[in-house]
């Protein structure tokens, strides 16, 4: 597990009847033991840890979940190989997020932190678009869990300055419809002219608790799980 999920689980031991009867038992698992687990261990447990270590769980299960976008600006995806060509070329910033989920985080890159995603093929395919025009205030996590903002938490900038919650509510109906599935996070910034933009959204089986309450994040990172598996 990573520490943000081992966090979740554990404290959820407290609060959550189910995650204390005899049949919960949480225990570490190691890469190498992972790959002795057969394909039932796989689908009847439930498994929370870092983006590498769920990866390889995914790849063990021949599954790989995604989300129907990743932000709501209107992507095509180009090799990176090309993404830091133009950074290089032109000078300009822009914000760079892998296809593949959690190979590495999506942020904005300009020339002097490249070094950053020189050690990933130039062939990986990646999302690119030009970073907001005006200044960023904050920014906000919200989770989403069946479709509903369960919570939000402020991760960047001025903690006042919170987001139009009505924007979040706009979205979430228009995912629900994409076939969004049960808990995913919406990642959305403040900009100085008040507006509340959408950053990205993220699948829920490797993300971060930014302050929610552990026996929310532990029901999200379990149903999350258990949906994937049922498409097995």
């Amino acid at each position: 597990m990573n520490y943000d999920a081992a966090t979740a689980v554990y404290g959820a031991l407290d609060t959550l009847e189910d995650a204390t009867s005899p049949d919960r038992v949480f225990r570490y698992v190691t890469f190498e033991e992972l790959t002795t687990l057969n394909r039932l261990q796989l689908t009847r447990n439930i498994f929370v840890g870092s983006s590498e270590f769920m990866q390889d769980v995914f790849r063990l299960l021949g599954v790989a979940p995604t989300l129907p976008k990743t932000s709501n600006q209107p992507l095509v995806p180009i090799s990176l190989g090309e993404a830091v060509r133009r950074i290089r070329e032109d000078g300009e910033q822009y914000f760079i997020k892998p296809v593949q989920n959690k190979l590495f985080s999506g942020m904005v890159f300009d020339r002097m932190c490249l070094s950053m995603i020189e050690k990933y093929p130039e062939d990986t395919p990646v999302y690119v678009h030009y970073p907001f025009s005006g200044k960023i205030l904050s920014e906000w996590r919200g989770y989403v869990f069946n479709h509903k903002l369960v919570d939000c938490r402020n991760y960047s900038g001025d903690f006042m300055m919170t987001p139009d919650f009505g924007v979040y509510d706009t979205w979430i109906r228009i995912n629900k419809e994409d076939g969004f599935p049960c808990a995913y996070t919406m990642d959305m910034a403040v900009m100085e002219d008040g507006m509340t933009v959408n950053v990205e959204y993220n699948d829920f089986w490797a993300i971060g608790n930014y302050g929610i309450e552990n026996a929310i994040y532990y029901r999200m990172i379990r149903e999350r799980y258990q949906e994937i598996v049922r498409t097995l």
